[in-house]
């Protein structure tokens, strides 16, 4: 946006000492700015003007003035100053001998033979009316608006077609269409296919491990189609992350191969293979502790022919593989595939669980506040995982967990907004309230949770320095270092709410969701139908982008009410017969929650949003059989999406009356329904995620968390960036 200004005249003697004899280096540069007022139509011009190291002597105007001697608009006026440099410049000793001058801003100057005056020239473009000027912002801000919304629509199209249907997910699913992966002497120079087609049904043979052609054919000789496997780089396609079996027929101990099948749930080798090197390179530490490498060797099972380890192998130099091993039959590695894990054996009876490994599969708790992370035990000879609660260890230091207190981390999470007066600080200097976040695991904030010597940032009467810090620091819509939030006046909301429900709240009405007038002062009391509506039709327009078109004026004989019109039209409710709304009606659980289904799906009806898969979980309710018909699948899709929850693990309460703030925590939740869901990954490979991966995605805090392959939760994760593919039920 233009506005009107100050310009600086910046008059740069600069002396190119490059281009200077020796003897001239005792030369200095700086800079004499000087200012004046910026021509605008209408007003007179500026006959004096500002300078530092000089002194302004004189200022003329060029260009034609209207009667009053003021500037016209359409004509373009050129001022010309004159200043003569001061003694007080930095370091008085300044020498031009030989110097080439060069004047920033413009080239029009003089300078006096004594090298102690410039006169100076700029000429500014032709001046515009005030209407002028704004017509000219309004058409830059539109032309702004729409560059923003070309690229807003092609980041929209980036994302539709990145979405998945189940059956497109499915088929880049490496679980869901596995590979056997067969590697000998033969395979690995490249051999001819006829001769490896008797070895297993539904395999496959590479005919270069290591080559960037590396191709797949199945048993029927047939060339695998490798137009949508991943790349790992321009030249390789990495048709690995299909395989979930590896028979080695051959094998070298330390084989850098041995890290390119993340999804290898079972490593079967031959007598041939050099078995206790691939041990010991699974056991190795540095290697495949702590996830590193495509192979994450906690996910394998390994077999091993029990011809040359009747009674399992032993580890004389290095620890156990953090993957089991089994032993198959005989010494026919094909056969033993063949059979598959079922016909193997456990050969470890009497386990030794002393071994400290330390993986995702084996971790029995994440740190919180006021416990450590513990994991399993595991098996010293077979590798095997405990999975007892009772007997557990915390990390050390510079392995899994690096941390404080011997490498374990007992930090506060304060993530979770509780509006209460309890976490209420005071108000900044906006007048905004400002509150503390609580620990999500212990409910305090941090000045309840402050240790000894913190505890004199906090002063009983308000004033310690921490508090002031945290206040003049905080403002809405940020979260202060001091792990505070502002709530700005028009967003807060003075009622009555339950401290579980005030965060959601919050984020409710910052989102526009509540129409304050119709709520009242006890978010806690039962929510009646007119309320809702509010709620759900709010929803649906900030979800889709666009109003509801409001069914006619006198469809309901007892309200008028645009937000009971717009809930008919957009098939939120029907009203309850006979022509009537029921405005001051309760709504139950079950009506609450089909209301909401219906405005979302008013809103994919009405927009390009898609909502994920999902699986029925009502079967884990007791009281699900209450459901009415019509309310089945609205609350099979709202449960399962987490937008509504039982009121306790085991019970639906369907028929119990929805309260005012239950209704609007449902709605909030809801604004994610379009990201809640399954996720594929389809990069090459991060900490914990490898190519196909699996994940339910949830919201947080605003933050996209998950439940990790492990079945932990809280991983926080970047949906930007196409490495995850929503899965959407089309």
């Amino acid at each position: 946006m233009k506005k009107k200004r100050l310009i600086s005249l910046l008059l740069s003697i600069v002396m190119i000492l490059a281009l200077l004899p020796i003897t001239a280096l005792a030369a200095h540069t700086f800079t004499a700015s000087v200012t004046v007022e910026e021509p605008a139509v209408g007003k007179k011009p500026a006959t004096t003007g500002t300078a530092k190291y000089a002194v302004v002597t004189n200022v003329v105007w060029s260009g034609e003035l209207d009667a009053n001697g003021c500037f016209k608009a359409g004509v373009a006026y050129t001022v010309t100053v004159t200043s003569h440099i001061e003694d007080s410049r930095p370091n008085s000793q300044f020498k031009t001998d030989s110097a080439i001058i060069s004047l920033h801003h413009t080239k029009e100057f003089t300078l006096s033979d004594d090298h102690r005056t410039i006169t100076a020239s700029y000429t500014f473009p032709a001046l515009k009316t005030d209407a002028q000027i704004a017509e000219e912002n309004a058409r830059e801000e539109a032309e702004k608006l729409a560059r923003q919304d070309a690229r807003d629509e092609k980041a929209h199209a980036q994302d539709l077609a990145s979405r998945w249907s189940r059956a497109e997910a499915d088929a880049n699913y490496p679980l869901g269409s596995p590979i056997t992966l067969l590697v000998n002497e033969e395979t690995l120079k490249g051999t001819d296919i006829e001769d490896y087609k008797p070895f297993l049904t539904n395999g496959a043979i590479i005919r270069s491990v290591y080559g960037p052609n590396s191709i797949f054919y199945t048993l029927d000789g047939e060339t695998i189609d490798n137009k949508n496997l991943p790349k790992i780089s321009s030249s390789t396609t990495i048709n690995h992350y299909r395989v979930t079996r590896v028979v080695y027929d051959y094998y070298r101990a330390d084989d850098p191969s041995l890290d390119r099948f993340p999804n290898c749930t079972e490593l079967w080798l031959s007598p041939r293979c050099d078995i206790d090197g691939i041990l010991r390179t699974l056991g190795n530490i540095e290697s495949y502790k702590n996830q590193t490498g495509d192979f994450i060797s906690q996910n394998c099972t390994v077999f091993i022919p029990d011809s040359l380890y009747p009674n399992g192998p032993t580890y004389t130099d290095h620890p156990a593989p953090g993957c089991k091993v089994m032993l198959y039959s005989g010494s026919d590695v094909y056969a033993a595939a063949r059979a598959g894990k079922n016909a193997a054996r456990d050969w470890c009876v009497n386990h030794s669980y002393t071994y400290q490994y330390i993986s995702e599969d084996r971790r029995c708790t994440y740190p919180t506040c006021s416990t450590d992370a513990k994991f399993y035990y595991s098996c010293s000879k077979c590798g095997k995982c405990e999975y007892n609660p009772s007997h557990t260890f915390y990390p050390t230091v510079g392995s899994f967990d690096n941390g404080e207190d011997g490498g374990r981390n007992t930090a506060h999470s304060f993530v979770n907004k509780v509006v209460t007066d309890e976490h209420f600080l005071g108000l900044n200097t906006n007048g905004d309230r400002v509150y503390l976040y609580v620990c999500e695991n212990c409910g305090k904030d941090r000045r309840q949770a402050a240790d000894a010597s913190e505890k004199k940032f906090w002063a009983a009467d308000g004033t310690g320095a921490y508090y002031n810090h945290a206040l003049s620091n905080t403002v809405v819509g940020k979260k202060s270092s001091y792990d505070t939030y502002a709530i700005a006046q028009n967003t807060f909301i003075p009622a009555n709410i339950d401290a579980w429900a005030t965060g959601e709240v919050l984020a409710a009405s910052e989102a526009g969701l509540i129409d304050v007038s119709l709520m009242g002062s006890d978010y806690t009391a039962a929510v009646n139908r007119l309320q809702f509506s509010s709620i759900a039709v709010r929803l649906a327009e900030t979800m889709a982008g666009k109003a509801i078109t409001p069914a006619p004026s006198g469809t309901f004989t007892d309200t008028d009410d645009e937000y009971a019109r717009k809930a008919a039209a957009a098939g939120i409710t029907s009203g309850v017969g006979d022509g009537r709304f029921d405005p001051n009606g309760a709504l139950t659980r079950q009506q609450m929650a089909a209301g909401i289904y219906g405005a979302l799906q008013w809103v994919k009806n009405n927009s390009d949003t898609e909502y994920t898969v999902y699986e029925s979980k009502l079967g884990s309710y007791t009281d699900a059989d209450q459901l009415a018909d019509w309310a089945r699948e609205p609350m099979a899709f709202m449960n399962a999406l987490g937008l509504i929850s039982g009121t306790d693990e085991t019970t639906l309460s369907p028929n119990s009356i929805c309260t005012i703030e239950q209704a609007i925590v449902a709605a909030s939740r809801s604004l994610y329904a379009d990201r809640i869901g399954w996720y594929q990954y389809t990069k090459q490979g991060s900490d914990w995620l490898h190519y196909g991966d699996r994940l339910w995605v949830y919201f947080k805090n605003s933050q996209a968390c998950c439940m990790n392959p492990y079945g932990f939760e809280s991983e926080s994760l970047n949906l930007e960036g196409g490495n995850y593919r929503p899965i959407k039920d089309r």
